[in-house]
């Protein structure tokens, strides 16, 4: 497991050197998928911070139960802003909030 203080790193394949090196998202990486994900950011842009590419973030969220978690905790949070947002427009008269709270 990588250390706390790296938001992710490389590790080299298992015994006998088979197999290809991975990216490990470590507690603080994890850290920073919420946050980021939370603020509406992509997933380049996440994957960035990560000092990584897409794809290998994209790796690290179906071999780490842990990242996805993160990210969805992320996304809710955006989701839960939002609606915050849409209801409070709402509560003040805006006609177009309210008609889209009854569509959503």
């Amino acid at each position: 497991m990588p250390s706390d203080d790296l938001p992710a790193r490389k590790v080299n394949p298992g015994p006998g050197g088979q197999g290809r090196s991975r990216f490990v998202v470590g507690v603080r990486g994890i850290k920073i998928i919420e946050e980021l994900s939370a603020r509406g950011c992509h997933l380049t842009t996440i994957a960035r911070a990560l000092r990584m590419s897409k794809d290998a973030l994209m790796a690290c969220r179906q071999r780490q139960p842990e990242v996805e978690e993160a990210y969805q905790r992320g996304l809710a949070t955006e989701h839960d802003a939002l609606v915050d947002n849409l209801r409070t427009a709402a509560n003040d008269g805006n006609v177009v909030a309210n008609l889209f709270l009854l569509k959503a």
